[in-house]
């Protein structure tokens, strides 16, 4: 049996990504989800984000991508990731998949955040395949605030 528990990692309004999600990490099953094409199709990059005193922490898996393919923002309480990522393996005229698996396409995240952070001192870099977003924890909401990848 699956227990939902109010510290699941997702929020409500993303129910069928948490169907998904515990069928993949609970029961195994992996769920194939039908797109029109590799290339116009959205997905979701696997997150985590935990806080410390100090500070809140966002890392996000980026595999393939550069600093010029992804955006990033904060909106008030919310952390705005949106980026492309395109197949780097060139073009073919024919093939024949027999796996596909990773996911191409544009992508966006709007996560809420856990408290408040500063306008001043975000950082956010790429390594090893890993965007990691580090911000530090404020009194008062940040206007708009775009984060630019070191």
């Amino acid at each position: 049996m699956i227990k939902f528990s109010k510290d699941s990692p997702r929020e409500f309004g993303d129910l069928p990504d948490d169907v998904e999600y515990y069928l993949t990490n609970y029961l195994g099953i992996r769920v194939n989800r039908p797109a029109s094409s590799a290339i116009d199709r959205t997905w979701r990059p696997q997150t985590d984000m935990f806080e410390t005193e100090e500070e809140i922490t966002v890392i996000m898996e980026v595999a393939g991508m550069s600093e010029e393919d992804i955006n990033i923002k904060i909106d008030r309480e919310f952390l705005i990731v949106s980026g492309v990522r395109n197949e780097t393996h060139g073009h073919f005229k024919k093939r024949q998949y027999h796996k596909m698996e990773i996911d191409y396409g544009p992508f966006e995240r709007i996560i809420k955040l856990p408290s408040l952070v500063l306008d001043e001192n975000a950082e956010a870099k790429i390594k090893n395949g890993f965007l990691v977003i580090t911000l530090k924890k404020g009194r008062k909401p940040p206007s708009c605030l775009e984060i630019e990848i070191e």
